[in-house]
């Protein structure tokens, strides 16, 4: 079993480290500069660089008696973020660190970015001495994590800190690591218990807990959801063999608990990051990151990596850091690698040298960017950026005074005038289903090229045409887009924090096709009217077409027969299960979705209401798209 000390020892390193079948890379032009944030910490200071523009400042922000400043979780606006500040730290020469450190008084704030201002945040009352933010909810409210007389829990509070929820149970364990699902309705984390680190996930009020990892001589450690909220990764760390947690493997597991996956081996993954010279050492926790394309971010270590910050295990930990500088001893290094789940085989984005210690990657929100930090032995690190294939890259800072730049958060882009005529538009085009499912909106048409582009930024359709619908996109891409227009949407408020985009069922598809009908087509079962409404084997030679070219369903939505086959979840929304009962959800694994509706290759069987096949989630073709939904997050 962990002692108290090991678990305080690993959890202010995690901090700032959480507050959130292609085998080789393929060559890309520079993409355009990206405009979203980058914020970063160095001596206590909060930066915030723009890459686009070479810019960079650190936060003007002060308040009596606060010592250091690090940025927290972000708002969807682009604007805003939340602060925590530390006061002098209640330490003494040789105590413990779990005797002082959550002792020393912490404080929350909001900060916008635009007008400087500063405001405190959970005060009334507050929480606990030590409070630190874990996570922003879609509805405002706020998770953070306490500790009184050292024992920590998750408290669920509105932003002023009023109405305490004990969203976990004291003596349960230590939790944190925390994030949430991309529909806003489950909790991950990890808790360092009795048992051991374990990861769970929970529901919006801590309840409906399921256990996904948990063994008493492994270390299961931070939390991710994929961009299509079926997974979540984590490390698990071999703490017996290496007290330091200098390294781990990374693992996914599915949300329900169902099956779990460890996707590298001989913990080959720099976990503990630690760096600098003698005189000016800092770490934290390293982490996988989610691409949007579903594949996972990490550092790898080069074969017998040793880092010079050597773990000193026999001696009592007063410092948090514990660890002794014998640079004589390193050797090897460590490269940011792009892994993908499913093959299991990982793309270097930065090439392995000799001393070089590549960590901390961070992808940025249009997908088009990498950032991350390098530091070399003896060295504090330099704040880097690649484009998304891992060329040009390029160092925007060493920090404060040359002190080191760590911990990198994006925030969201601004949106052109185009982009939000578009934006607006996609909006607009939603057909409302009928009661009881009044809450479920479906997309009038494909997503065209033009939305496609504007929202991540590249084309990858074989048949070009503005208003025509995009094709040559994967299932995960699919879902990747859904969760960026859902962002782009919110910050531009064209929708509220409690909608989302995503990809309709399989069920939900049929319903929509349907439009109340029992018939093989929504028109009727007469194959010879099928021209009328869709674009297939018949009559797709010589055309080219923009959507909605033909008639629509009877519930106005345009090319649900032929066209392009539609990418659907295998999920099923539970208000779907009853709907229908002319297709019974099949079993997808974790290399297969579904698409529906057949496409413009295809003879009329395959156009049927509820024609649907399962492919390889990572298939492209151009004859396959998607349609979208929006919804009301429970």
């Amino acid at each position: 079993m962990k002692t108290y000390e090991g678990l305080m020892r690993v959890v202010s390193l995690v901090i700032l480290a959480m507050s959130p079948s292609v085998s080789t890379a393929e060559p890309s032009t520079e993409p355009a500069p990206t405009h979203a944030r980058l914020l970063f910490s160095s001596q206590g200071k909060t930066g915030v660089a723009i890459p686009a523009t070479d810019s960079m400042e650190y936060l003007e922000v002060s308040a009596p008696n606060q010592i250091t400043w690090q940025p927290g979780p972000v708002f969807g606006d682009g604007q805003r973020l939340i602060l925590l500040s530390m006061e002098q730290r209640r330490d003494g020469p040789g105590r413990p660190f779990d005797e002082y450190y959550t002792q020393t008084p912490t404080h929350l704030w909001t900060y916008d970015i635009a007008t400087k201002s500063l405001q405190e945040i959970a005060n009334a009352p507050r929480p606990a001495v030590f409070t630190t933010p874990a996570l922003l909810l879609a509805d405002g409210r706020l998770l953070v994590q306490i500790v009184r007389e050292r024992v920590g829990q998750i408290l669920r509070i509105q932003m002023d800190g009023s109405q305490p929820f004990e969203f976990t149970q004291r003596g349960a364990g230590l939790p944190y690591g925390l994030s949430a699902s991309p529909d806003g309705s489950h909790i991950a984390y990890h808790i360092a218990s009795p048992q051991g680190y374990q990861v769970w996930t929970c529901d919006m009020n801590g309840a409906n807990q399921r256990l996904l990892a948990g063994d008493p001589e492994h270390l299961y450690f931070g939390t991710q959801w994929s961009p299509d909220g079926e997974w979540v990764v984590y490390v698990d760390c071999k703490y017996r063999q290496d007290p330091g947690h200098d390294w781990a493997d990374i693992c996914i597991s599915r949300a329900d608990g169902s099956a779990s996956y460890r996707l590298t081996d001989n913990q080959s993954m720099w976990f503990a990051a630690t760096y600098g010279p003698a005189d000016n050492h800092g770490g934290g926790s390293n982490l996988p990151a989610w691409t949007a394309d579903g594949r996972i971010l990490y550092p790898r270590r080069t074969p017998q990596a040793r880092v010079p910050w050597q773990y000193q295990s026999e001696r009592p930990d007063t410092d948090h850091f514990n660890r002794d500088y014998l640079p004589q001893r390193a050797q090897g290094g460590t490269q940011i690698c792009l892994l993908d789940p499913h093959s299991r085989s990982s793309i270097e984005l930065t090439a392995a040298s000799e001393g070089r210690w590549d960590f901390r990657a961070t992808p940025s929100p249009d997908g088009k960017w990498i950032a991350f930090c390098r530091a070399q032995t003896g060295g504090s690190p330099t704040l880097w950026i690649m484009a998304a294939d891992g060329q040009n890259a390029r160092a925007l800072t060493d920090g404060s005074e040359h002190h080191g730049a760590d911990h990198p958060r994006w925030m969201g882009a601004e949106v052109d005038g185009e982009t939000l005529q578009l934006l607006r538009r996609f909006k607009d085009e939603f057909v409302s289903l009928p009661a009881p499912h009044e809450s479920t909106r479906v997309a009038k048409y494909e997503v065209t090229q033009e939305l496609w582009q504007a929202t991540m930024a590249n084309n990858p359709s074989r048949w070009k045409g503005r208003r025509n619908s995009v094709e040559m996109v994967s299932f995960d891409e699919a879902v990747a887009f859904c969760q960026r227009i859902t962002s782009m949407l919110r910050a531009c408020k064209l929708i509220t924090s409690k909608q989302q985009v995503r990809l309709p069922s399989a069920n939900e598809w049929e319903f929509a096709t349907r439009a109340g009908t029992k018939t093989a087509y929504s028109f009727g079962d007469e194959t010879a009217r099928l021209g009328d409404y869709a674009w297939y084997q018949g009559n797709a030679a010589g055309n080219d077409p923009p959507v909605g070219a033909k008639s629509p369903n009877p519930w106005g939505i345009y090319d649900v027969h032929g066209y392009l086959w539609e990418w659907c979840s295998p999920t099923t929304p539970q208000t779907f299960a009853s709907s229908i009962d002319s297709i019974a959800d099949r079993p997808v694994s974790i290399e297969n979705a579904i698409v529906c509706g057949g496409s413009w290759k295809d003879n009329p069987t395959k156009l049927t209401s509820d024609s649907q096949q399962a492919l390889p989630r990572n298939t492209r073709d151009d004859a396959i798209g998607l349609r979208c939904v929006l919804t009301e997050l429970k």
